[in-house]
C-alpha cells in the first residue's frame, strides 16, 4: 500500500481550517496609537521622578506633573521657556552644554540646589541625570532631564552622622579606654582618643600586640570568653607602659551584624599602687613575724627542749621520781616547737628563691595529708620560676585558700594541685572530688572566693571556680608573668589547663 500523502501547512485545506487574520484597518491602527499615547501620558504624569524634555537651546518642550509641582507651577507654565531663565546656574549650564557637545550622558547624586528667589526653601538635594536624545539621523535633537528629590535622605544621613560624631566626641572626652574588638581576627575596630593617646593608633592591629605588647594571641582571651558565654566580664590589664586598667567587657553587635566585644577601662594605677603598698606592708609584716617566730622563739624553744630532754635523761638514769615530770615538760616543749614552726610557715610560706613557690605548695599538700588525712598531692611537671616574692606569695595564698575551702566545705577524699609554666604564663589548678560548689555559697566560702579573685587580679591573673562534671570543684588561675620573665618559663602546660586558656 502506498503511504498517505503528506500535506504541507500551506495547502488549501490547511488554510481553510486556519484562515489568516484580516489586516488591521487604518482606523484601528489610529485607535491603537491613541491608546498607547494615552498610556504613556498617564505614566509620564504619574511617576515620582521629575522629567523634563528640552530642545538644544534648553527651552522646555515638555515636563511632567511632578516636575511642575516641585516648583509650584503647572506643566504648561514651562513650555517654550529657557531652563536657565527660570533656574540660572553657571555650573549647571556648563554641564548641559558639555552633554550637548559630547553626547555623553551626565549622572550625579545628591547634588545641592537652591531655588532662585526662594531662599526660604533652603538647600535641596537631587539625584539627576541628563541624557541626549537623537533623531533618526543620529543628530542630537534635545535633552531629557530626570531628577529625584533626595533631600530627606541626605538630611537623615547628616543627622545620623552628626549623632555619630556626637557619640564619638563623648567617647573621646571619657578619661578611660573605650575599644571595640573583633575576637575572631583579634582586631581593634574602634578606639577612643584616650586609647590612641595611651597605645597609639590601632590601624586594625591585633589587640594582643597593642594591649599586651605580645607577638602572638594571649592564652587567656577575655573577648573570646565573653562571646562564648554571652556574659559581661571584668578583669585587670597592664598595658606595655606599665599603667593598670580595670576593664569591663560586654558582648556587642556591629551595624553589619558582626560579633564584637566592647571594652571599657578605667586607670587604677595609683589606686592599685596604694592598695598594693598596704597589702605588701601587711604581707611583709606577716613574713617578719613568721621569721622572728622561727629564728627567735622557735630557736629558744628548741634550745629549752634540748635541755629538758637532757635533764630527763639524767633524772631517769638516777632513778629520780622527777624523771616523769621532766619527760612531760620535754614533750610539751617539742609540741610547742612544732606549733611555732607551723605558725611561722603559715605566716611566711614562700622562701625567696626561684623554686620557693613549688616547694611551699608541696609542703602545703604534705601538711594537708598529715593533718586531715585527705589524699592531697602536687603535679608540677617542670620548674616554675617566679622572681617576684609578692606574686609567688599571692599564688600560694590562692592554693591555700582553695585547699582550705575544699577541706571545710567540700568533704573530699582527694585534692589535686597542678602548677606549671610556659611562655611567661603560670597555670594553677586545685581540683577536688567533693560535693562541689553549692548553688548559693555560704558567706564564709563566698568570702574565700572573693579573696582568691582579688589576689588573682592583684597580680594580673584570672581566676575561675566551677563545678566539675564528674563531681567536686575546680579552681583555676592563669597569670601572665612580667615581661622580664616571659622567656624564663618554657615547660609545657599541664594537660588539665584551665578552660579559659587559649591554646593558640
Amino acid at each position: 500500500m502506498a503511504p498517505p500523502e503528506r500535506r504541507h501547512a500551506s495547502t488549501p485545506e490547511r488554510q481553510a481550517a486556519h484562515p489568516a487574520p484580516a489586516p488591521a484597518t487604518a482606523s484601528e491602527d489610529h485607535a491603537s496609537l491613541l491608546e498607547s499615547a494615552a498610556l504613556l501620558e498617564r505614566l509620564f504624569d504619574t511617576v515620582h521622578v521629575l522629567i523634563a524634555y528640552m530642545d538644544t537651546d534648553f527651552r522646555f518642550v515638555r515636563v511632567n506633573r511632578a516636575y511642575a509641582q516641585a516648583d509650584g507651577r503647572e506643566p504648561a507654565d514651562f513650555i517654550g521657556k529657557s531652563h536657565f531663565d527660570l533656574y540660572p546656574n553657571d555650573e549647571n549650564e556648563a554641564i548641559f552644554r558639555e552633554v550637548l557637545r559630547t553626547g555623553t550622558p551626565y549622572v550625579v547624586t545628591e547634588k545641592p540646589f537652591v531655588y532662585p528667589g526662594r531662599p526660604e526653601r533652603g538647600v535641596t538635594y537631587w539625584d539627576w541625570s541628563l541624557r541626549p536624545v537623537r533623531d533618526a539621523q543620529g543628530a542630537i535633537s534635545g535633552l531629557v532631564l530626570a531628577l529625584v528629590n533626595v533631600t530627606e535622605r541626605v538630611y537623615a544621613r547628616k543627622a545620623a552622622e552628626a549623632q555619630r560624631r556626637f557619640l564619638h566626641d563623648v567617647m573621646d572626652v571619657l578619661p578611660g579606654l573605650v575599644v571595640l574588638i573583633s575576637p575572631d581576627q583579634y582586631l581593634v575596630q574602634y578606639a577612643n582618643r584616650h586609647f590612641t593617646e595611651m597605645l597609639g593608633n590601632p590601624k586594625r592591629q591585633p589587640c594582643y600586640g597593642l594591649l599586651r605588647g605580645r607577638d602572638r594571641p594571649c592564652k587567656v582571651c577575655h573577648c573570646r570568653r565573653i562571646l562564648e558565654t554571652g556574659q559581661p566580664a571584668e578583669w585587670e590589664r597592664t598595658i606595655p607602659s606599665g599603667r593598670i586598667f580595670h576593664m569591663r567587657g560586654y558582648p556587642f553587635e556591629g551595624s553589619d551584624g558582626s560579633r564584637l566585644v566592647l571594652e571599657l577601662g578605667v586607670d587604677i594605677t595609683e589606686e592599685k599602687r596604694l592598695r598594693n603598698e598596704v597589702v605588701t606592708a601587711s604581707e611583709q609584716e606577716r613574713q617578719r613575724v613568721g621569721q622572728d617566730l622561727h629564728d627567735s622563739l622557735g630557736q629558744d624553744l628548741t634550745g629549752v627542749g634540748y635541755l629538758a630532754a637532757s635533764l630527763t635523761g639524767r633524772l631517769t638514769a638516777e632513778g629520780s621520781p622527777m624523771a616523769e615530770g621532766a619527760r612531760q615538760i620535754a614533750d610539751l616543749l617539742q609540741k610547742a616547737c612544732n606549733q611555732v614552726r607551723t605558725v611561722a610557715r603559715g605566716l611566711c610560706p614562700v622562701e625567696v628563691r626561684e623554686e620557693g613557690l613549688a616547694d611551699a605548695v608541696r609542703d602545703l599538700a604534705e601538711h594537708t595529708r598529715e593533718i586531715y588525712g585527705i589524699a592531697c598531692h602536687l603535679e608540677c611537671p617542670g620548674p616554675v620560676p617566679v622572681h617576684d616574692i609578692a606574686v609567688a606569695t599571692d599564688l600560694y595564698r590562692i592554693v591555700q585558700e582553695a585547699v582550705n575551702n575544699a577541706v571545710r566545705h567540700g568533704e573530699p577524699e582527694r585534692i589535686a594541685i597542678g602548677l606549671s609554666a610556659r611562655d611567661g604564663t603560670i597555670a594553677l589548678t586545685v581540683e577536688d572530688d567533693g560535693v562541689g560548689l553549692p548553688e548559693e555559697l555560704d558567706p564564709e566560702a563566698g568570702m574565700g572566693l572573693r579573696v582568691m579573685r582579688y589576689r588573682a587580679q592583684r597580680i594580673g591573673g584570672v581566676l575561675e571556680a566551677s563545678r566539675r562534671p564528674e563531681g567536686g570543684t575546680r579552681v583555676s588561675c592563669i597569670v601572665h608573668l612580667p615581661p622580664d620573665q616571659d622567656e624564663t618559663a618554657r615547660q609545657p602546660l599541664m594537660e588539665n589547663a584551665p578552660p579559659t586558656a587559649d591554646p593558640t
